[in-house]
Protein backbone atom coordinates (compact mmCIF):
# COMPACT_ATOMS: atom_id res chain seq x y z
CA UNK A 1 0.00 0.00 0.00
CA UNK A 2 1.07 3.60 -0.54
CA UNK A 3 2.77 4.87 2.61
CA UNK A 4 0.98 7.61 4.53
CA UNK A 5 2.71 10.49 6.30
CA UNK A 6 1.37 13.09 8.69
CA UNK A 7 3.23 15.74 6.69
CA UNK A 8 1.63 17.21 3.60
CA UNK A 9 2.19 15.84 0.14
CA UNK A 10 2.34 18.18 -2.83
CA UNK A 11 -0.03 16.96 -5.56
CA UNK A 12 0.56 18.64 -8.93
CA UNK A 13 -1.73 18.05 -11.92
CA UNK A 14 -1.28 19.52 -15.39
CA UNK A 15 -4.18 19.96 -17.77
CA UNK A 16 -6.39 20.19 -14.69
CA UNK A 17 -8.99 22.60 -16.05
CA UNK A 18 -11.08 20.01 -17.91
CA UNK A 19 -11.36 16.48 -19.23
CA UNK A 20 -9.08 13.85 -17.77
CA UNK A 21 -7.02 16.31 -15.74
CA UNK A 22 -10.16 17.46 -13.93
CA UNK A 23 -11.12 13.82 -13.33
CA UNK A 24 -7.65 13.05 -11.92
CA UNK A 25 -7.90 16.01 -9.56
CA UNK A 26 -11.31 14.93 -8.28
CA UNK A 27 -10.21 11.31 -7.85
CA UNK A 28 -7.02 12.29 -6.01
CA UNK A 29 -8.96 14.63 -3.74
CA UNK A 30 -11.38 11.82 -2.91
CA UNK A 31 -8.94 8.93 -2.49
CA UNK A 32 -5.73 10.48 -1.15
CA UNK A 33 -6.62 10.18 2.52
CA UNK A 34 -3.60 12.11 3.76
CA UNK A 35 -2.72 15.81 4.17
CA UNK A 36 -2.18 17.39 0.78
CA UNK A 37 -1.55 20.64 -1.01
CA UNK A 38 -3.01 20.56 -4.52
CA UNK A 39 -1.33 22.61 -7.25
CA UNK A 40 -3.64 22.67 -10.28
CA UNK A 41 -2.05 23.73 -13.57
CA UNK A 42 -3.68 24.61 -16.90
CA UNK A 43 -4.16 27.43 -19.40
CA UNK A 44 -7.69 28.42 -18.38
CA UNK A 45 -8.23 30.23 -15.09
CA UNK A 46 -11.98 29.70 -15.33
CA UNK A 47 -11.46 25.98 -15.73
CA UNK A 48 -8.98 25.93 -12.87
CA UNK A 49 -11.46 27.70 -10.62
CA UNK A 50 -14.00 24.98 -11.39
CA UNK A 51 -11.43 22.29 -10.66
CA UNK A 52 -10.49 23.94 -7.37
CA UNK A 53 -14.13 23.94 -6.29
CA UNK A 54 -14.41 20.24 -7.14
CA UNK A 55 -11.26 19.39 -5.20
CA UNK A 56 -12.34 21.33 -2.13
CA UNK A 57 -15.79 19.74 -2.21
CA UNK A 58 -14.35 16.22 -2.58
CA UNK A 59 -11.93 16.76 0.30
CA UNK A 60 -14.66 18.06 2.60
CA UNK A 61 -16.86 15.06 1.80
CA UNK A 62 -14.31 12.24 1.74
CA UNK A 63 -11.28 13.44 3.73
CA UNK A 64 -12.71 16.03 6.15
CA UNK A 65 -10.06 15.42 8.81
CA UNK A 66 -7.11 15.85 6.46
CA UNK A 67 -5.35 19.17 6.10
CA UNK A 68 -5.94 20.48 2.59
CA UNK A 69 -4.94 23.52 0.60
CA UNK A 70 -5.48 24.23 -3.09
CA UNK A 71 -3.81 26.67 -5.46
CA UNK A 72 -4.17 27.26 -9.19
CA UNK A 73 -1.43 28.17 -11.66
CA UNK A 74 -2.10 29.40 -15.18
CA UNK A 75 0.63 27.92 -17.37
CA UNK A 76 0.73 27.22 -21.10
CA UNK A 77 2.80 24.11 -21.77
CA UNK A 78 2.53 24.77 -25.51
CA UNK A 79 4.56 27.98 -25.16
CA UNK A 80 7.93 26.24 -25.28
CA UNK A 81 9.91 29.47 -25.66
CA UNK A 82 8.69 30.75 -22.29
CA UNK A 83 8.18 27.42 -20.58
CA UNK A 84 11.62 27.13 -19.00
CA UNK A 85 11.38 30.44 -17.17
CA UNK A 86 7.74 29.81 -16.26
CA UNK A 87 8.55 26.40 -14.78
CA UNK A 88 11.51 27.87 -12.90
CA UNK A 89 9.20 30.48 -11.40
CA UNK A 90 6.70 27.77 -10.44
CA UNK A 91 9.23 25.49 -8.76
CA UNK A 92 11.10 28.35 -7.11
CA UNK A 93 7.99 28.65 -4.93
CA UNK A 94 8.21 24.96 -3.95
CA UNK A 95 10.41 23.86 -1.07
CA UNK A 96 10.71 20.10 -0.82
CA UNK A 97 11.35 20.43 2.91
CA UNK A 98 7.73 21.54 3.36
CA UNK A 99 6.37 18.25 2.04
CA UNK A 100 6.80 14.56 2.73
CA UNK A 101 6.79 13.89 -1.00
CA UNK A 102 5.74 15.23 -4.39
CA UNK A 103 3.13 13.55 -6.58
CA UNK A 104 3.05 14.82 -10.17
CA UNK A 105 0.41 13.90 -12.73
CA UNK A 106 1.95 14.92 -16.05
CA UNK A 107 -1.32 14.88 -17.92
CA UNK A 108 -1.39 17.75 -20.42
CA UNK A 109 -1.20 16.56 -24.03
CA UNK A 110 -2.50 17.07 -27.56
CA UNK A 111 -3.35 14.70 -30.40
CA UNK A 112 -1.30 16.44 -33.11
CA UNK A 113 -1.48 15.61 -36.81
CA UNK A 114 -4.04 13.01 -37.89
CA UNK A 115 -3.32 11.54 -41.30
CA UNK A 116 -0.98 9.36 -43.31
CA UNK A 117 2.60 9.31 -42.06
CA UNK A 118 3.84 10.23 -45.52
CA UNK A 119 2.06 13.58 -45.17
CA UNK A 120 3.96 14.81 -42.11
CA UNK A 121 6.88 16.35 -43.97
CA UNK A 122 5.69 19.89 -44.60
CA UNK A 123 3.08 22.57 -44.07
CA UNK A 124 0.32 22.35 -41.49
CA UNK A 125 0.94 18.64 -40.93
CA UNK A 126 4.56 19.27 -39.96
CA UNK A 127 3.50 22.11 -37.67
CA UNK A 128 0.96 19.84 -35.97
CA UNK A 129 3.59 17.11 -35.58
CA UNK A 130 6.00 19.57 -33.98
CA UNK A 131 3.26 20.81 -31.66
CA UNK A 132 2.54 17.27 -30.47
CA UNK A 133 6.22 16.61 -29.82
CA UNK A 134 6.60 19.95 -28.04
CA UNK A 135 3.71 19.39 -25.65
CA UNK A 136 3.76 15.61 -25.22
CA UNK A 137 7.54 15.17 -25.06
CA UNK A 138 9.56 18.37 -24.66
CA UNK A 139 7.24 20.11 -22.19
CA UNK A 140 6.72 16.85 -20.29
CA UNK A 141 10.50 16.37 -20.05
CA UNK A 142 11.04 19.94 -18.85
CA UNK A 143 8.34 19.54 -16.22
CA UNK A 144 9.69 16.18 -15.08
CA UNK A 145 13.21 17.60 -14.82
CA UNK A 146 12.07 20.35 -12.44
CA UNK A 147 10.02 17.91 -10.40
CA UNK A 148 12.88 15.42 -10.11
CA UNK A 149 15.33 18.17 -9.27
CA UNK A 150 13.07 19.37 -6.49
CA UNK A 151 11.84 16.13 -4.90
CA UNK A 152 13.85 13.09 -5.98
CA UNK A 153 17.18 14.88 -5.68
CA UNK A 154 16.28 16.33 -2.28
CA UNK A 155 15.17 12.93 -0.98
CA UNK A 156 18.37 11.27 -2.17
CA UNK A 157 20.52 14.01 -0.64
CA UNK A 158 18.70 13.87 2.70
CA UNK A 159 18.92 10.10 2.81
CA UNK A 160 22.58 10.08 1.83
CA UNK A 161 23.32 12.63 4.55
CA UNK A 162 21.61 10.39 7.11
CA UNK A 163 23.52 7.30 5.98
CA UNK A 164 26.97 6.46 7.42
CA UNK A 165 29.80 8.14 5.56
CA UNK A 166 31.88 5.81 3.41
CA UNK A 167 34.65 6.47 0.88
CA UNK A 168 33.43 6.21 -2.67
CA UNK A 169 33.76 7.72 -6.12
CA UNK A 170 30.51 9.64 -5.66
CA UNK A 171 27.85 10.18 -8.28
CA UNK A 172 24.23 9.18 -8.66
CA UNK A 173 24.83 5.55 -7.66
CA UNK A 174 26.20 6.74 -4.31
CA UNK A 175 23.16 8.96 -3.71
CA UNK A 176 20.72 6.14 -4.49
CA UNK A 177 22.64 3.66 -2.29
CA UNK A 178 22.58 6.20 0.52
CA UNK A 179 18.85 6.64 0.08
CA UNK A 180 18.28 2.89 0.33
CA UNK A 181 20.51 2.59 3.41
CA UNK A 182 18.70 5.44 5.14
CA UNK A 183 15.35 3.79 4.45
CA UNK A 184 16.59 0.56 6.05
CA UNK A 185 18.05 2.39 9.04
CA UNK A 186 14.83 4.28 9.64
CA UNK A 187 12.84 1.05 9.55
CA UNK A 188 15.29 -0.68 11.90
CA UNK A 189 15.02 2.21 14.34
CA UNK A 190 11.23 1.98 14.34
CA UNK A 191 10.81 5.19 12.38
CA UNK A 192 8.55 5.41 9.35
CA UNK A 193 10.81 6.06 6.37
CA UNK A 194 9.79 8.98 4.15
CA UNK A 195 7.52 7.84 1.31
CA UNK A 196 8.81 8.04 -2.26
CA UNK A 197 7.73 10.78 -4.58
CA UNK A 198 5.54 9.68 -7.49
CA UNK A 199 5.56 10.73 -11.14
CA UNK A 200 2.58 9.66 -13.25
CA UNK A 201 2.52 10.26 -16.99
CA UNK A 202 -0.77 10.07 -18.85
CA UNK A 203 0.18 7.55 -21.53
CA UNK A 204 -1.84 5.68 -24.13
CA UNK A 205 -2.19 2.37 -25.88
CA UNK A 206 -0.69 4.38 -28.74
CA UNK A 207 2.61 4.41 -26.84
CA UNK A 208 3.02 0.66 -27.25
CA UNK A 209 1.00 -0.12 -30.37
CA UNK A 210 0.99 1.59 -33.78
CA UNK A 211 -2.31 2.90 -35.10
CA UNK A 212 -2.65 4.02 -38.72
CA UNK A 213 -2.92 7.81 -39.23
CA UNK A 214 -2.00 8.52 -35.60
CA UNK A 215 1.79 8.58 -36.05
CA UNK A 216 2.26 11.95 -34.34
CA UNK A 217 0.43 10.88 -31.21
CA UNK A 218 1.90 7.37 -31.18
CA UNK A 219 5.49 8.53 -31.50
CA UNK A 220 5.09 11.31 -28.94
CA UNK A 221 3.51 9.02 -26.36
CA UNK A 222 6.13 6.32 -26.97
CA UNK A 223 8.84 8.92 -26.40
CA UNK A 224 7.20 10.13 -23.19
CA UNK A 225 6.91 6.55 -21.92
CA UNK A 226 10.60 5.96 -22.56
CA UNK A 227 11.61 9.25 -20.96
CA UNK A 228 9.73 8.41 -17.78
CA UNK A 229 11.05 4.85 -17.91
CA UNK A 230 14.58 6.26 -17.92
CA UNK A 231 13.72 8.42 -14.90
CA UNK A 232 12.55 5.27 -13.12
CA UNK A 233 15.79 3.47 -14.00
CA UNK A 234 17.81 6.37 -12.60
CA UNK A 235 16.14 6.40 -9.16
CA UNK A 236 15.75 3.85 -6.42
CA UNK A 237 12.02 3.18 -5.91
CA UNK A 238 12.44 4.16 -2.26
CA UNK A 239 13.05 7.69 -3.57
CA UNK A 240 10.84 7.82 -6.69
CA UNK A 241 8.19 5.64 -8.31
CA UNK A 242 7.12 6.24 -11.89
CA UNK A 243 3.95 5.08 -13.62
CA UNK A 244 3.04 5.35 -17.29
CA UNK A 245 -0.76 5.19 -17.06
CA UNK A 246 -2.88 4.61 -20.17
CA UNK A 247 -6.43 5.79 -19.31
CA UNK A 248 -8.21 4.26 -22.31
CA UNK A 249 -10.45 5.91 -24.93
CA UNK A 250 -12.29 8.48 -22.85
CA UNK A 251 -15.81 9.84 -23.04
CA UNK A 252 -16.37 13.52 -23.56
CA UNK A 253 -12.81 14.84 -23.76
CA UNK A 254 -11.54 17.39 -26.26
CA UNK A 255 -9.04 14.87 -27.57
CA UNK A 256 -11.75 12.30 -28.26
CA UNK A 257 -13.79 15.01 -29.99
CA UNK A 258 -10.80 15.94 -32.18
CA UNK A 259 -10.26 12.34 -33.27
CA UNK A 260 -13.98 11.85 -33.84
CA UNK A 261 -14.05 14.98 -36.02
CA UNK A 262 -11.27 13.48 -38.13
CA UNK A 263 -13.30 10.29 -38.55
CA UNK A 264 -15.68 11.93 -40.98
CA UNK A 265 -15.27 12.07 -44.75
CA UNK A 266 -11.96 13.66 -45.66
CA UNK A 267 -10.96 13.92 -42.01
CA UNK A 268 -7.77 11.89 -42.28
CA UNK A 269 -8.48 9.16 -39.72
CA UNK A 270 -7.95 5.61 -40.98
CA UNK A 271 -11.24 3.77 -41.70
CA UNK A 272 -10.34 1.01 -39.23
CA UNK A 273 -10.36 3.61 -36.45
CA UNK A 274 -13.15 5.78 -37.80
CA UNK A 275 -15.78 3.13 -37.14
CA UNK A 276 -14.77 2.90 -33.50
CA UNK A 277 -14.70 6.67 -32.90
CA UNK A 278 -18.01 7.25 -34.67
CA UNK A 279 -19.65 4.56 -32.56
CA UNK A 280 -20.98 4.86 -29.06
CA UNK A 281 -19.46 1.73 -27.49
CA UNK A 282 -16.06 1.09 -25.99
CA UNK A 283 -15.42 4.45 -24.35
CA UNK A 284 -14.58 4.81 -20.67
CA UNK A 285 -15.97 7.44 -18.32
CA UNK A 286 -13.18 9.81 -17.26
CA UNK A 287 -14.05 9.49 -13.58
CA UNK A 288 -13.99 5.69 -13.71
CA UNK A 289 -10.57 5.71 -15.37
CA UNK A 290 -9.15 8.31 -12.98
CA UNK A 291 -10.41 6.36 -9.98
CA UNK A 292 -8.71 3.22 -11.32
CA UNK A 293 -5.45 5.16 -11.61
CA UNK A 294 -5.65 6.19 -7.95
CA UNK A 295 -6.30 2.58 -6.96
CA UNK A 296 -3.11 1.49 -8.74
CA UNK A 297 -1.12 4.19 -6.96
CA UNK A 298 -2.59 3.47 -3.54
CA UNK A 299 -2.10 -0.29 -3.88
CA UNK A 300 1.52 0.52 -4.73
CA UNK A 301 2.25 -2.89 -6.20
CA UNK A 302 3.38 -1.64 -9.63
CA UNK A 303 6.98 -1.77 -10.78
CA UNK A 304 8.46 1.70 -11.13
CA UNK A 305 8.57 2.68 -14.80
CA UNK A 306 5.82 0.24 -15.79
CA UNK A 307 3.24 0.95 -18.49
CA UNK A 308 -0.17 -0.01 -17.10
CA UNK A 309 -3.35 0.22 -19.12
CA UNK A 310 -6.77 0.79 -17.65
CA UNK A 311 -7.72 -2.42 -19.50
CA UNK A 312 -5.36 -4.26 -17.14
CA UNK A 313 -7.14 -3.22 -13.96
CA UNK A 314 -10.84 -2.67 -14.64
CA UNK A 315 -12.82 -5.88 -14.00
CA UNK A 316 -14.81 -7.40 -16.86
CA UNK A 317 -13.56 -4.74 -19.23
CA UNK A 318 -13.91 -5.65 -22.90
CA UNK A 319 -13.12 -2.23 -24.37
CA UNK A 320 -9.86 -3.39 -25.90
CA UNK A 321 -11.72 -6.00 -27.93
CA UNK A 322 -13.66 -3.26 -29.73
CA UNK A 323 -10.51 -1.55 -31.02
CA UNK A 324 -9.00 -2.56 -34.38
CA UNK A 325 -6.57 -5.42 -33.88
CA UNK A 326 -3.12 -5.73 -35.39
CA UNK A 327 -2.94 -7.93 -38.44
CA UNK A 328 -0.62 -10.91 -38.61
Amino acid sequence: MMEVSTQKALVMITGASRGYGLALAKAAAKKFNFPAHFCLIARSQDGLNKCKENVEQARSQHCPDMETSVETKVLDLQDIDSLGSNLDALFNEVSASNYCRGILFSNAGIIGYIGQTKGTGAGDALAALRAALDVNVVAAAMLAARFLGTFAAAAAEDAAAAAPAAPSAGGQEEEEEGATQAQAQAAAAGRTPPPPSVLVGTSSLCAVRPFPTLAAYCMSKAAMDMMLGCAAAEHDPSVLKVLNWAPGPLMGTDMTAAVRAAAGEGGGLHPSLAGFYLGQEGFIDVDVSASACMDVLLNNEFTSGAHIDVYDVLPNNDVNKTLPQKEG
